[in-house]
This record gives structure tokens, sequence and C-alpha cells, in this order.
């Protein structure tokens, strides 16, 4: 731990306050507290050591105010920092926890026991915080891969589908009169199947897509739409002979 105070009374009651181990759910912990009294030598500190916390006295020779804890977070994010305040910069300690900062203590109502126990809720917090960041991060590189093999999946099932319909393709122009009239149901049944499936299976990767990618909206075209439709429900259109209207004016839409 790093205590950044430049008065040397200040400085000695948190010493004295925490003592030489704390105390904390029935398990004693050593401190090795470091001490710093500009914000200059805590940086120079922070880049050769290791720390699990800062108390920060945001009043220093060398930076005064909000200004010292943006410095010291911008350069160790990593790090929970506890603002040290007196009563004539509370407001600046609340928008330094606003910022980021994980506490701040009164120093006028400093006690032992609530040092040490802002200092442990501070670290086990941040503990929890740093690992639900690893886990999020984790689960993110997790569905970027299983992305990639649904992307991989969904191409090779279209490429068997594509034969598929092929194939009932062939025997429906070439052998049509071989047929019966089930045999000839059947395979524009296949066909139909086919078309249906290779549809949802591109609606679906598109939709996929979506999630990493930013959607640009633009103003559709109605008619090339309409006509995508009528292409692949051509099965439906004969099989149920439908008659479809299209409009004179089609009407001003945007999408994606």
């Amino acid at each position: 731990m790093l205590l950044i105070e430049d008065n040397p009374g200040d400085a000695r009651l948190v010493r004295e306050l925490l003592g030489p181990n704390l105390l904390s759910d029935n398990t004693l912990v050593t401190i090795d507290m470091a001490h710093a009294e500009r914000l200059k030598t805590a940086l120079s500190y922070l880049q050769k050591n290791a720390c699990d916390l800062i108390l920060l006295d945001l009043s220093l020779p060398d930076a005064n105010g909000l200004p010292t804890f943006q410095k010291l977070n911008k350069n160790f994010p990593l790090i929970p920092i506890i603002i040290l305040s007196g009563q004539t910069d509370q407001t600046t300690a609340i928008e330094a926890v606003q910022q980021g900062a994980q506490d701040y203590l009164d120093k006028d109502e400093l006690t032992g026991n609530l040092l040490r126990k802002t200092i442990y809720h501070t670290i086990q917090r941040h503990r929890l915080l740093l690992e639900i960041q690893g886990r999020a991060v984790e689960l993110e590189s997790q569905n970027m891969a299983l992305n990639d093999f649904a992307h991989t999946v969904a191409h090779q099932i279209q490429g068997l589908l594509s034969q598929m319909v092929g194939y009932a393709s062939l025997v429906d122009s070439h052998y049509q009169e071989q047929l019966s009239n089930q045999g000839k149901q059947a395979v524009d049944q296949i066909m139909q199947s086919g078309y249906k499936m290779n549809n949802v299976i591109t609606e679906l990767l598109f939709l996929a897509s979506m999630r990493s990618e930013t959607v640009q909206l633009n103003k559709l075209d109605n008619k090339r739409i309409l006509a995508e439709v009528m292409k692949r429900l051509r099965y439906q259109i004969r099989e149920h002979r439908a008659k479809i209207i299209m409009p004179d004016a089609w009407p001003n839409a945007v999408g994606y």
C-alpha cells in the first residue's frame, strides 16, 4: 500500500491507526506501507513497485485538487485509490469518487476501525471487479470463437443444401415426364424446403453479423425487395395460384 501525504502529522496518524497488521474477517494481514510526500515521488515509486492500494491526499506540494487524482488514476488505472480529505476539500473528494476513486475518508473523523474496514472492502471490491472484467473478456473471446464456428457450419450446410436443391432441380427439369404426381410433389417439396432452409440460414447469419457491426440505415428499394420475396416464395405462389398486385407508387422506407 502507498500513502501519498505531505503532512507528517497526518502520515503518522495513518500509521498509528493501522498498526503493523490489519485484521479482516479473522485473518491477520501484514501491511507493507510505503510513503511519498509528493506526486512525482509517488509516480516514480509505482513505476518500480507493485501496489494493491493507494491512500491519497489531494493537496500536495507539486499537485493540488482533482488533477492530483486524475494524473495518478490515468497512469495507474488498475490500482484502487482512497481519497483522504479534509473539511475544505470534501467536494473535490466526491468528484474524484465520481471519476473512479473507490472511496473517500474525512481525516477529521478517521478511526482505526473505519480505516481498516474501508481498506479491506476496497481491496476485496476491486479484486472482484478485476475478476468480473477478466470473465467478461473470456466470455467475449468464447463468443467470438462460437460465432466463427457457427459461420463455418452454416456455410457448410448451405453448400449441402445447394447440392440437394440442385439435384432436385435436375430431376424436375429432365425427368418430369417420368415422375408420378406423387413423385413430382416430392421433388417440388424438396426444392421448396431447401430454399426455405437456405433463407433461414442466410437471415440468421445476417442477424449474427449485426451484433459486431454498426447498422447503417439506407433508403430501401421496395420493388427489388418484393421481387426477391416473390422469388423465394415462388413455389407457394404457384401452388396456391396467388396473384401479386404491385402498387403504382412505393412508399419511402429506410432499413438495413
